[in-house]
């Protein structure tokens, strides 16, 4: 965390484990904005409508994004984020900004092979131009200067975790 503090840098992009694990949910309870990613299975469904529920119940100002991975389609990518948007809504009074899809493609699993990321092992796959999309759309429409950057973030982490 010390050597990230000294970092000049606008965003810090945490990946954590599934689930709602206390350390999953004071990252993102300590960060300004959350990302979930899921996929279309049920079961990943229900943890990230989990995730949800726990984190807005804690912070219900917190902006939470979505992306779904490993689709078939665009279609299918569409109708999962209408879904879990749908329930969201429900339940919870709250609402997901969907950032895209990532669709199912063989040369993440090339790359993960080779231990290369994705973005310099097959720049012109269809799943990293989607994360280059998705990147964008994060980036135009974050509001991290609201949040305090990245000493604002170890602040509420170590309120969190006393």
């Amino acid at each position: 965390m010390q050597e990230a503090a000294r970092l000049d840098s606008d965003f810090f992009l945490i990946d954590t484990s599934a689930g709602i694990s206390q350390s999953v949910t004071s990252l993102a309870l300590a960060a300004g904005e959350v990302l979930i990613v899921t996929t279309p299975e049920p079961t990943a469904l229900t943890d990230a409508y989990a995730l949800v529920k726990v984190l807005l119940r804690r912070n219900p100002a917190l902006r939470l994004h979505l992306v779904v991975n490993r689709v078939r389609s665009p279609r299918e990518g569409t109708q999962v984020m209408n879904n879990l948007q749908q329930v969201v809504q429900q339940f919870l009074g709250a609402s997901l900004n969907f950032l895209g899809y990532i669709p199912e493609d063989n040369t993440v699993r090339s790359a993960v092979l080779k231990q290369e990321p994705l973005l310099h092992f097959a720049p012109q796959s269809l799943a990293a131009r989607q994360v280059r999309a998705i990147a964008g759309r994060l980036i135009g429409e974050s509001s991290i200067n609201s949040v305090g950057g990245f000493s604002a973030f170890i602040s509420r982490l170590r309120f969190l975790l006393h």
